[in-house]
């Protein structure tokens, strides 16, 4: 290993001296003549290599503060101000460097390696928690599910067979949070296409569901009948009859009466929206009754896994892609936990149970890598790949346009309310 030195600022040999002395632990040496030193730990340097820190120099009160480059010290633990402001620097220095960070991600790597496989567990969850636990529905079954939909599955096409398949996890940790809903619950499902939860929902569930179909009517061409009767037919005859409406979820008024319905969904949409989620939180809260429940689910816009990808230098949007289709083909923004909690108090709604939730196991290329970003979080409570959320509707909309959680610019807000 080569030798790399890292460097902080000093201002003398004395001072410089009495650094080590205290610290017996760090090698410490005025290299020439440019005042700064070079820190080593044990026999073997850190390999880092830091950028030359500058800071003022202190203004000497005394002869002998002058004599020391010191200014104004007393002692706090056995280690005067000055010089613990020089040691911090130092520190800083070499834990923020990128050298360190790929140094200890390697020794992390080589470590979780040489573990015994009983240990290796044991070292994950000291560093993630339970980041890596995988949400367990237990209400429907995942091969009660998939023989539901192979039922009807020969209506759709390879590309819709492969989505319901790769989402069926989510489909099922969905529905897991609607327990006590009696049959007779209207529901509202936004952002229904391709179908696949409103199977589930029907078969296992409820009886009475409305679908809405996002339509983004920017783009030309789209000339989508407003109401649209469905029909979905299984292999042995069965049929499900759903009315489906096309509109935009964020901009147009809704076309339900109010209080129509006790449950409305909205699975994997919020995420779309480009311009006003508040608008759809509004229409929820009118179309619901008193008491009735919104459900949202979308993928968490603060995972430790988007963490992980930001220090790779990679786009941490799951869905970031251009598409022809419009720009709410594309997710524009991945709500946080704080931003639903901040849509909900302010769209006149309780808070019954938010969570963060894996549908299936994370894939994470360096146990390494992510111990680093896990120590980075305040808390890893909200981290997992994805949220669902339910709340009660208690009373009106409180805050049509909320600033907090940098949802809305203050500065446009008046403008949004005199054009509302």
């Amino acid at each position: 290993m080569s030798k790399v030195t890292a460097w902080c600022p000093i201002e003398s040999a004395a001072a410089e001296l009495r650094l080590q002395a205290r610290h017996p632990l760090l090698r410490v040496r005025v290299v020439g003549d440019d005042g700064h030193l070079r820190f080593a730990e044990g026999a073997e340097p850190i390999p880092v290599q830091v950028l030359h820190q500058t800071g003022p120099r202190p203004t000497a009160r005394s002869a002998g503060a002058e004599r020391r480059g010191l200014a104004g010290t007393r002692q706090i633990g056995g280690i005067d101000r000055a010089d613990g402001r020089w040691l911090k620097s130092a520190l800083m220095s070499i834990l923020n460097s990128q050298a360190t960070r790929e140094y200890l991600h390697q020794f992390l790597a080589k470590l979780y390696q040489r573990l015994p496989t009983r240990y290796q567990q044991s070292l994950v969850d000291l560093a993630v928690g339970d980041y890596f636990q995988v949400d367990q529905p237990q209400r429907v079954k995942r091969e009660d599910a998939h023989a539901v939909l192979k039922r009807f599955i020969p209506e759709m096409n390879a590309e819709t067979i492969q989505y319901h398949q790769g989402h069926m996890s989510r489909y099922l940790s969905t529905v897991e949070r609607l327990k006590d809903l009696p049959r007779s619950t209207r529901v509202l499902e936004l952002g229904a296409p391709p179908h696949g939860m409103t199977l589930i929902l029907r078969h296992f569930f409820f009886d009475h569901i409305e679908l809405g179909a996002f339509l983004d009517e920017d783009l030309p061409g789209h000339e989508t009948p407003p109401v649209e009767p469905r029909v979905m037919r299984s292999l042995d005859g069965e049929s499900y009859e759903f009315s489906e409406r096309y509109f935009n979820c964020e901009r147009d008024k809704w076309p339900y009466s109010d209080g129509e319905f006790d449950l409305v969904m909205a699975c994997e949409l919020f995420e779309h929206f480009a311009l006003d989620p508040m608008h759809a939180i509004s229409e929820a809260n009118r179309v619901l009754r008193d008491n009735g429940r919104l459900l949202i689910s979308v993928p968490n816009g603060v995972s430790l896994s988007k963490l992980l990808q930001i220090s790779a230098g990679v786009q941490p949007n799951s869905f970031p892609f251009y598409r022809p289709m419009g720009v709410n083909a594309r997710h524009n923004r991945e709500p946080t936990p704080e931003d639903l909690r901040t849509l909900f108090a302010a769209g006149g709604f309780e808070v019954e149970k938010l969570e963060t939730v894996n549908y299936e196991q994370p894939q994470v290329e360096s146990m390494g890598r992510l111990c680093l970003a896990a120590a980075l979080c305040t808390s890893l409570e909200e981290r997992r790949e994805c949220t669902i959320a339910v709340a009660r509707k208690v009373g009106p909309v409180r805050e049509r346009y909320p600033t907090s959680s940098r949802l809305y610019y203050s500065w446009d807000v008046e403008r949004l309310k005199a054009s509302a």
